[in-house]
Protein backbone atom coordinates (compact mmCIF):
# COMPACT_ATOMS: atom_id res chain seq x y z
CA UNK A 1 0.00 0.00 0.00
CA UNK A 2 2.85 2.38 0.87
CA UNK A 3 4.56 1.68 -2.45
CA UNK A 4 1.32 2.37 -4.36
CA UNK A 5 0.82 5.68 -2.58
CA UNK A 6 4.42 6.66 -3.22
CA UNK A 7 4.10 5.91 -6.95
CA UNK A 8 1.01 8.09 -7.20
CA UNK A 9 3.14 11.02 -6.10
CA UNK A 10 1.81 14.25 -4.67
CA UNK A 11 0.49 14.23 -1.12
CA UNK A 12 0.81 10.43 -0.83
CA UNK A 13 4.54 10.62 -1.49
CA UNK A 14 5.05 13.19 1.24
CA UNK A 15 2.95 11.21 3.71
CA UNK A 16 4.93 8.04 3.04
CA UNK A 17 8.24 9.90 3.42
CA UNK A 18 7.06 11.44 6.71
CA UNK A 19 5.83 8.06 7.96
CA UNK A 20 9.13 6.37 7.08
CA UNK A 21 11.09 9.17 8.73
CA UNK A 22 8.98 8.91 11.90
CA UNK A 23 9.34 5.11 11.95
CA UNK A 24 13.07 5.39 11.41
CA UNK A 25 13.44 7.87 14.28
CA UNK A 26 11.34 5.64 16.53
CA UNK A 27 13.37 2.55 15.64
CA UNK A 28 16.61 4.47 16.12
CA UNK A 29 15.50 5.51 19.60
CA UNK A 30 14.44 1.97 20.50
CA UNK A 31 17.76 0.63 19.21
CA UNK A 32 19.73 3.20 21.23
CA UNK A 33 17.72 2.25 24.33
CA UNK A 34 18.30 -1.48 23.77
CA UNK A 35 22.00 -0.90 23.08
CA UNK A 36 22.37 0.49 26.62
CA UNK A 37 20.99 -2.81 27.88
CA UNK A 38 23.76 -4.65 26.01
CA UNK A 39 26.39 -2.76 28.02
CA UNK A 40 26.97 -5.77 30.29
CA UNK A 41 25.69 -9.30 30.75
CA UNK A 42 24.02 -8.34 34.01
CA UNK A 43 22.19 -5.39 32.51
CA UNK A 44 21.07 -7.38 29.46
CA UNK A 45 19.77 -10.33 31.45
CA UNK A 46 18.04 -8.13 34.04
CA UNK A 47 16.32 -6.17 31.25
CA UNK A 48 15.26 -9.42 29.61
CA UNK A 49 13.85 -10.73 32.90
CA UNK A 50 11.78 -7.56 33.21
CA UNK A 51 9.90 -8.69 30.10
CA UNK A 52 10.06 -12.45 30.72
CA UNK A 53 10.48 -13.18 34.45
CA UNK A 54 9.88 -16.93 34.08
CA UNK A 55 12.70 -17.65 31.67
CA UNK A 56 14.85 -20.37 33.23
CA UNK A 57 17.52 -19.75 30.61
CA UNK A 58 17.85 -16.05 31.45
CA UNK A 59 17.90 -16.78 35.19
CA UNK A 60 20.62 -19.35 34.53
CA UNK A 61 22.66 -16.88 32.48
CA UNK A 62 22.30 -14.26 35.19
CA UNK A 63 23.33 -16.77 37.86
CA UNK A 64 26.48 -17.63 35.90
CA UNK A 65 27.18 -13.92 35.40
CA UNK A 66 26.86 -13.25 39.12
CA UNK A 67 28.81 -16.33 40.17
CA UNK A 68 31.59 -16.47 37.61
CA UNK A 69 32.03 -12.88 36.42
CA UNK A 70 30.89 -10.56 39.19
CA UNK A 71 31.78 -12.49 42.34
CA UNK A 72 28.25 -12.16 43.72
CA UNK A 73 27.45 -15.57 45.25
CA UNK A 74 24.19 -14.36 46.82
CA UNK A 75 22.90 -13.22 43.43
CA UNK A 76 24.07 -16.44 41.83
CA UNK A 77 22.30 -18.57 44.44
CA UNK A 78 19.09 -16.58 44.07
CA UNK A 79 18.99 -17.09 40.30
CA UNK A 80 20.05 -20.76 40.37
CA UNK A 81 17.19 -21.32 42.82
CA UNK A 82 14.85 -19.56 40.37
CA UNK A 83 15.99 -21.89 37.58
CA UNK A 84 15.09 -24.89 39.72
CA UNK A 85 11.76 -23.34 40.78
CA UNK A 86 10.78 -22.62 37.18
CA UNK A 87 11.62 -26.15 36.04
CA UNK A 88 9.70 -27.61 38.97
CA UNK A 89 6.68 -25.41 38.18
CA UNK A 90 6.84 -26.47 34.52
CA UNK A 91 7.04 -30.11 35.56
CA UNK A 92 4.07 -29.68 37.92
CA UNK A 93 2.10 -28.08 35.06
CA UNK A 94 2.96 -31.04 32.83
CA UNK A 95 5.39 -29.25 30.51
CA UNK A 96 8.48 -31.26 31.56
CA UNK A 97 7.00 -34.51 32.74
CA UNK A 98 9.81 -36.75 33.93
CA UNK A 99 12.49 -34.86 32.04
CA UNK A 100 15.50 -33.36 33.78
CA UNK A 101 17.40 -30.82 31.73
CA UNK A 102 21.14 -30.27 31.65
CA UNK A 103 20.42 -26.78 32.91
CA UNK A 104 18.77 -28.21 36.04
CA UNK A 105 21.69 -30.54 36.68
CA UNK A 106 24.19 -27.71 36.29
CA UNK A 107 22.07 -25.41 38.47
CA UNK A 108 21.99 -28.04 41.23
CA UNK A 109 25.74 -28.58 40.99
CA UNK A 110 26.53 -24.86 40.99
CA UNK A 111 24.15 -24.15 43.86
CA UNK A 112 25.68 -26.99 45.86
CA UNK A 113 29.18 -25.67 45.19
CA UNK A 114 28.18 -22.18 46.33
CA UNK A 115 26.78 -23.55 49.60
CA UNK A 116 29.83 -25.78 50.10
CA UNK A 117 32.14 -22.77 49.64
CA UNK A 118 30.30 -21.18 52.56
CA UNK A 119 30.88 -24.33 54.62
CA UNK A 120 27.16 -25.17 54.49
CA UNK A 121 27.29 -28.82 53.50
CA UNK A 122 23.81 -29.29 54.96
CA UNK A 123 22.44 -26.98 52.27
CA UNK A 124 24.84 -28.25 49.58
CA UNK A 125 24.20 -31.98 50.02
CA UNK A 126 20.63 -32.08 48.58
CA UNK A 127 21.87 -30.39 45.42
CA UNK A 128 24.81 -32.77 45.04
CA UNK A 129 22.48 -35.72 45.63
CA UNK A 130 20.14 -34.45 42.92
CA UNK A 131 23.03 -34.46 40.44
CA UNK A 132 24.24 -37.90 41.53
CA UNK A 133 20.75 -39.40 41.28
CA UNK A 134 20.03 -37.90 37.86
CA UNK A 135 23.29 -38.61 36.02
CA UNK A 136 25.20 -41.72 35.08
CA UNK A 137 28.51 -42.55 36.74
CA UNK A 138 30.32 -41.85 33.45
CA UNK A 139 29.09 -38.26 33.42
CA UNK A 140 31.74 -35.80 34.66
CA UNK A 141 29.01 -33.85 36.50
CA UNK A 142 28.23 -37.03 38.45
CA UNK A 143 31.91 -37.23 39.37
CA UNK A 144 32.05 -33.57 40.38
CA UNK A 145 28.99 -33.93 42.62
CA UNK A 146 30.36 -37.16 44.15
CA UNK A 147 33.70 -35.48 44.80
CA UNK A 148 31.96 -32.51 46.44
CA UNK A 149 29.87 -34.86 48.62
CA UNK A 150 33.07 -36.62 49.62
CA UNK A 151 34.56 -33.28 50.67
CA UNK A 152 31.46 -32.52 52.72
CA UNK A 153 31.65 -35.86 54.52
CA UNK A 154 35.38 -35.39 55.06
CA UNK A 155 34.66 -31.98 56.59
CA UNK A 156 32.37 -33.49 59.22
CA UNK A 157 34.71 -36.41 59.93
CA UNK A 158 32.72 -39.14 58.16
CA UNK A 159 35.72 -40.72 56.42
CA UNK A 160 33.99 -43.92 55.34
CA UNK A 161 31.21 -41.94 53.65
CA UNK A 162 33.82 -39.64 52.09
CA UNK A 163 35.69 -42.68 50.74
CA UNK A 164 32.47 -44.04 49.20
CA UNK A 165 31.79 -40.80 47.36
CA UNK A 166 35.43 -40.39 46.33
CA UNK A 167 35.31 -43.88 44.81
CA UNK A 168 32.24 -42.89 42.82
CA UNK A 169 33.96 -39.69 41.72
CA UNK A 170 37.05 -41.57 40.58
CA UNK A 171 34.98 -43.59 38.09
CA UNK A 172 34.25 -40.53 36.00
CA UNK A 173 37.17 -38.33 37.10
CA UNK A 174 40.12 -40.71 37.50
CA UNK A 175 42.55 -37.79 37.37
CA UNK A 176 41.40 -36.83 40.88
CA UNK A 177 42.17 -40.22 42.45
CA UNK A 178 45.57 -39.19 43.78
CA UNK A 179 44.19 -36.03 45.31
CA UNK A 180 41.32 -37.91 46.94
CA UNK A 181 43.62 -40.62 48.26
CA UNK A 182 45.87 -37.90 49.67
CA UNK A 183 42.98 -36.30 51.52
CA UNK A 184 41.85 -39.63 52.94
CA UNK A 185 45.42 -40.51 53.89
CA UNK A 186 45.79 -37.23 55.76
CA UNK A 187 42.54 -37.84 57.64
CA UNK A 188 42.89 -39.07 61.26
Amino acid sequence: GAAALYRRGGLGQGAIAALLLAAGLLWMGLTAHRNREWESNERLFRATLAHNPDSARVHYNLAVTYGDLLGNPAGAKRHYAEVLRIHEDERREGRHVGLVTDQEIEAHLSLGELYAEEGRCDAAAPHFRAVIERTSEENPLHGMASYAMGLCFLQIGEHDQARTFFERAARSLPELRGQMDGMLGAAP
